[in-house]
């Protein structure tokens, strides 16, 4: 029997402690079975064991049940077809009573005898209780079943009126108690196929919705890695150390039943077929790091029963392989259901909160949402959770973190003003070698003529992507101030965006004279006394720029790049030594220039002047610097020019053009992302619903090209949501209040 161990976590306990564990053990015995159940109360822990009537009524999920020749309750024609209608989760219509006689039999057999005293036991509401079943190895038929259908005459467990109930998978496993994250958790999506493949679409759109929890920018870190293999999975495994894996793939089931899922072999090519993984082979590529990730999500991207009968038995492998946390998703996001799972566990990894109280809020909020009993949907019960032995029964992902939220710098930054950020994947992988170890150290991405293509969406996207990787943004625009004019004007505004990062990371004003302030002094100057506050230091180097300005003498080209690379780097060493910053040992400065066409002739001076193969830093400290701009007859067209041509033969720099979404794969997924995502100031009340297209093969896709041209910055526009209008009348899809339905259940319990 599992006894769950003391909780041990390393912060204080959250306001959604789960108090209570009721462990529920089965074991066949010959032709019999016999349940324990288990549970903790007044610091005691009840113990109890009974023979139940027999579980042979195969009520697992799947088209492969078990085929031995067996006795008893499945030789009842009605139960047969009961199970056979409620196995298909949706591809079979549901009988009025279906999921509840389904859910009273799985009672009847494990919990009915002891329902009682356990119900004497349990805490007072809103508190949640975790039933944790464990089943034998041996048996896989029973490994599937849908536990989340237990039913004890008056509601399903999980949705039950007077209790928060969370049931749970525990595995006996060797893998070890989960070590816990600091926010936001590093999740890397591991997608089995391309992006745009309608076969992985329902993993890509629940990746959509992770990666944008909130328009306050509180959200995971991603790390995306499109067709993958499982050679480029261990590589990013190893490369970028995540706390959580996300497998999108396609599932497949070997004529021995065997599921695995199907990725890009090692040597992909155009002609290359795909590869089957085994829960062996996936534990082998994420254990390549220093640490196995503690939580991994199987998202199964097959409908109906194939979808739980592969993603049931696979999670369960991994845990019993050595993950200690697997979550199990199946269904789609036009399931109310499926999206809640998605946005509440995103919030779990991106901020801090209970596992299963995340869970149980998002089951219980979508059933809500039903008009009476669900009877025509099981989507509700799908997402299943998977645990090793070892996991606290409290288990919180996640530690609050210390210092400034992420969420408030990319507020005072600004970053989270527009659209979801969409398309754009190859993007994911140049941050990664923008900030990291790669000889690339300057990107420019640049558009030839159109608007809206989303170059400033581009510069907010890879800035809130460095604060939540602990590193700097230096952002460098003209905010509506005059263009620079000459080199002296362009030192000053290097200066306040320099000062401008280190006052929105919660940095002191710095204990030195700024470079920039000393060169534009000019001559030998003698160190400056500022003041200490910010106020009043910023009034005071005012002054002396004031009086610098009347020169006319020009700045030594050399001299402004090294006095910009000091500042920059005393930015960095002060971060990296502040108690209080987000910023870690390894963060970096990510200096963002912005509509660098709009800058006059001092475009010049960063395309031509100032980017060195160390970025804006020196062989000690590089500085990796994101241009945008947009090449379309200006005056600065030929140092543009110059500047791409250079990019082509430079390993440390790199220049993209910006194009509208591609057709009809691309665009796809944008249109999709932006549904998903709320976006309250374009268009309410219609914009402050999300959407799911409900017709793969409708109109939808046709309409959202003629009124957006394919531009990004059309997504978030009144033409998109009045073709939002439009395609509801023509329920081409189908739309979901989840904030509301989420607040509705919160309300309910305060």
């Amino acid at each position: 029997m599992t006894i769950p161990h003391p909780t041990k976590n390393d912060a204080a306990p959250s306001e959604d402690r789960i108090s209570m564990q009721v462990t529920v053990e089965l074991r066949r015995l010959s032709e019999d079975w016999t349940v324990q159940v288990s549970w903790n109360s007044s610091e005691e822990w009840v113990r109890r064991s009974f023979a139940a009537r027999r579980l042979d009524f195969a009520p697992w999920i799947g088209p492969y049940p078990d085929t031995a020749d067996r006795t008893g309750p499945q030789d009842d024609p009605a139960v047969r077809e009961l199970s056979a209608r409620v196995s298909a989760l949706g591809a079979r219509p549901l009988k009025a009573g279906d999921l509840e006689n389904y859910g009273r039999l799985l009672f009847d057999a494990v919990l009915a005898p002891m329902w009682g005293a356990l119900r004497n036991a349990a805490p007072p509401a809103g508190e949640v209780i975790e039933v944790a079943v464990t089943v034998t190895p041996e048996d896989p038929p029973m490994c599937s079943v849908l536990w989340e259908l237990l039913h004890d005459g008056t509601a399903f467990l999980v949705t039950h009126p007077n209790l928060d109930i969370a049931v749970t998978r525990r595995i006996p496993s060797s893998a070890p108690e989960p070590a816990r994250i600091s926010a936001p958790a590093r999740v890397l999506f591991a997608i089995g196929a391309d992006l745009y493949d309608p076969e992985v679409r329902a993993g890509a759109e629940f990746m959509g919705l992770m990666r944008e929890l909130e328009p306050t920018g509180a959200r995971i870190s991603a790390i995306v890695v499109d067709r993958c293999s499982p050679a480029r999975l261990s590589e990013a495994v190893r490369r970028h150390r995540p706390d959580v894996v996300q497998i999108i793939a396609h599932g497949h089931r070997d004529s021995g039943g065997t599921p695995a899922v199907l990725m890009r072999p090692d040597d992909d090519g155009p002609d290359a077929t795909a590869q089957r993984v085994s829960a062996e082979q996936l534990y082998a590529c994420v254990s390549t790091g220093p640490r196995v990730p503690p939580v991994m999500v199987v998202a199964a991207c097959q409908s109906g029963a194939l979808s739980a009968s592969l993603g049931l038995p696979l999670a369960q492998n991994l845990v019993g392989l050595g993950i200690p946390v697997v979550l199990a998703m199946a269904g789609s996001v036009t399931d109310q259901a499926c999206r809640l799972f998605t946005q509440r566990f995103g919030s779990v990894l991106a901020g801090g909160g209970s596992l299963l109280q995340a869970v149980t809020d998002a089951r219980l909020a979508a059933y809500r949402r039903s008009s009476g009993p669900p009877s025509s949907t099981i989507d509700w019960a799908l997402p299943s959770v998977f645990l090793t032995d070892r996991v606290p029964h409290d288990y919180q992902p996640v530690r609050t973190p210390g210092g400034a939220k992420v969420s408030e710098l990319v507020q005072k930054y600004d970053f989270a003003e527009g659209p979801v950020f969409c398309g754009r994947v190859e993007l994911f992988d140049l941050y990664e070698q923008l900030t990291g170890e790669q000889p690339l150290n300057a990107l420019a991405v640049y558009s030839q003529g159109l608007l809206g293509l989303g170059k400033t969406r581009i510069i907010r996207e890879f800035g809130i992507r460095a604060l939540h990787d602990g590193h700097v943004p230096c952002v460098v625009d003209l905010d509506g101030q005059d263009r620079p004019t000459d080199p002296r004007r362009f030192a000053e505004v290097m200066l306040w965006s320099v000062i401008r990062a280190r006052r929105v990371c919660g940095l002191q004003p710095p204990a030195h004279t700024p470079a920039l302030v000393s060169l534009l002094q000019g001559g030998h100057s003698p160190e400056l006394r500022l003041p200490s506050k910010w106020r009043d230091w910023r009034l005071k180097v005012g002054e002396v720029l004031a009086q610098t300005r009347a020169r006319d003498e020009p700045l030594d080209l050399d001299l402004l790049a090294a006095s910009i690379t000091a500042d920059l780097l005393t930015l960095i060493e002060d971060a990296r030594d502040d108690d209080d910053s987000h910023i870690g040992p390894d963060g970096r400065v990510l200096v963002l220039f912005d509509s660098v066409d709009q800058w006059g002739d001092t475009a010049e001076l960063v395309t031509r002047g100032l980017l060195t193969t160390h970025g804006l830093g020196d062989e000690d400290e590089p500085i990796p610097v994101l241009l945008a701009f947009r090449a379309a007859g200006g005056a600065q067209d030929a140092c543009f020019a110059e500047f791409i041509e250079r990019a082509r033969s430079r390993r440390w720099l790199r220049a993209i053009p910006i194009e509208p979404f591609v057709e009809g794969k691309e665009e796809d997924l944008a249109y999709r992302w932006t549904l998903l995502n709320a976006n309250p100031r374009v268009a309410p009340p219609v914009s402050e619903q999300v959407y799911a297209v409900v017709k793969n093969d409708g109109q939808w896709r046709n309409v959202f090209r003629l009124v957006t041209d394919r531009l990004p910055g059309n997504l978030a526009s009144l033409k998109f949501y009045g073709a939002v209008q439009v395609l509801l009348e023509l329920d081409e899809l189908v739309a979901g209040d989840d904030t509301e339905a989420l607040a509705a259940l919160f309300g309910s319990r305060s």
